[in-house]
């Protein structure tokens, strides 16, 4: 679908997003997630999330998303909508892992609190 008008929203973005990316996949990052999932925007297999942290990480992978250790794959595999949501000092890493990464032509959406 083409948004033929501005303002985009942020749900008119997920919605029409193929596969969603989260890099983070914590509190913040979850919730988002779990709203998106039961709201049927978008199916568990349609979200791609990293962490780097193993819990968090095996806590999305059992609800069945795609989970990895890896922020590249992440940007790789999300079509529309890449989500920044990690702490304030990991953004300037995550930022870096998605400029050298594939240029998929997602839009970022940052959700890191303090952070311009």
């Amino acid at each position: 679908p083409v948004i033929k008008s501005a303002p985009y929203t942020l749900i008119t973005l997920i919605t029409m997003a193929h596969n969603i990316g989260f890099i983070g996949t914590g509190m913040m990052a979850s919730a988002l997630i779990d709203g998106i999932i039961a709201k049927g925007v978008r199916t568990p297999g349609q979200v791609y999330c990293s962490d780097i942290w193993g819990p968090s990480r095996d806590a999305a992978a059992a609800k069945g998303y795609n989970a990895t250790d890896k922020n590249a794959d992440v940007c790789a595999n999300s079509d529309d909508a890449v989500f920044i949501a990690v702490k304030p000092n990991c953004v300037m890493g995550a930022c870096k892992d998605i400029a050298d990464g594939a240029d998929t032509g997602a839009v970022i959406v940052s959700i890191a609190a303090g952070v311009t």
